[in-house]
């Protein structure tokens, strides 16, 4: 359990999320050096863990793990809040500083963004980030009908 040495600290408050019997509960159990949670053994057919904690928890770990929330299965992590007051705010500023409103920041003349990113102004990685966060919530409104 070496490799969560350097993921977990008393410092702070993790949280453990994902699909449904993916081993959440055995690995806190593990880290506390003691049952925690109830958990299930592997299905004899496939080997896929069972569905077996029905409900978040707070748990105190350890002096140098400090605190862990263990957490139900889940079969989607998705946005919940399309308003980004302030997630991208510097970037929607230089956006509204092209020269068209409808500006893709790519090969359309008075691109701001672009410039910024040229200029060092603007990290070219958080601008993807920017762009990958606008695909996700584009399919997000499509999905929902929006």
């Amino acid at each position: 359990m070496a490799v969560f040495d350097t993921l977990l600290s008393a410092q702070s408050t993790s949280i453990f999320i994902g699909a449904s019997g993916a081993g959440k509960s055995t690995i806190i159990n593990q880290l506390a050096g003691r049952q925690l949670q109830k958990t299930s053994s592997v299905r004899l057919g496939d080997q896929r863990g069972k569905h077996t904690t029905t409900s978040s928890h707070l748990y105190f770990i350890s002096p140098e793990f400090g605190y862990l929330i263990d957490t139900p299965g889940i079969k989607e992590i998705g946005l919940v809040n399309n308003d980004q007051s302030g997630l991208f705010s510097d970037i929607d500023a230089l956006a509204a500083q092209c020269k068209f409103r409808n500006c893709r920041h790519e090969n359309e003349p008075g691109r701001a963004v672009q410039a910024a990113i040229t200029s060092g102004q603007l990290d070219a990685e958080r601008f993807q980030r920017y762009r990958k966060y606008q695909r996700e919530l584009q399919r997000h409104l499509k999905r929902d009908g929006r």
